[in-house]
């Protein structure tokens, strides 16, 4: 069940919405990398709300959104060793991130749930559906 994952482009399970917008509202779930003097810095919107212009907004596609977060943490050190340019990320290289992506969705949930579970953060009852009888 673990070893039922591949190596794809972030551009497959996610859109790259780019640098914010003024007063504009990016929902739940979104993913923001810190693009301005970056260590790779990373945000996940539990909620609904602006995003500071020193960052992506990454949207999650087909793909559960805490999860995808755990996997953008995982490949950042090897992502910021090829593309990090001083003490900035270029917002257009994001998109040649690679990431490690279980390809079914209940191991995604499992994942997701045992670091929130983890981390002290609520579970979400998006997961509920996968595991009831």
């Amino acid at each position: 069940m673990l070893k039922n994952y591949k190596k794809i482009k972030i551009t497959g399970v996610a859109d790259i919405l780019g640098r914010p917008k003024k007063n504009q509202i990016y929902p739940e779930g979104c993913i923001c990398l810190q693009v301005s003097a970056s260590k790779g810095e990373l945000l996940y919107l539990k909620e609904a709300q602006q995003v500071d212009a020193k960052y992506v907004v990454i949207q999650p596609r087909n793909v559960i959104p805490y999860y995808l977060y755990l996997m953008i943490e995982k490949a950042m050190p090897e992502f910021l060793y090829k593309y990090r340019q001083g003490l900035n990320i270029s917002a257009h290289d994001i998109k040649h991130m690679e990431i490690l992506c279980h390809t079914d969705v209940e191991t995604q949930a499992l994942i997701s749930m045992m670091f929130q579970s983890m981390h002290g953060t609520s579970l979400s009852a998006q997961y509920g559906r996968f595991f009831n009888a």
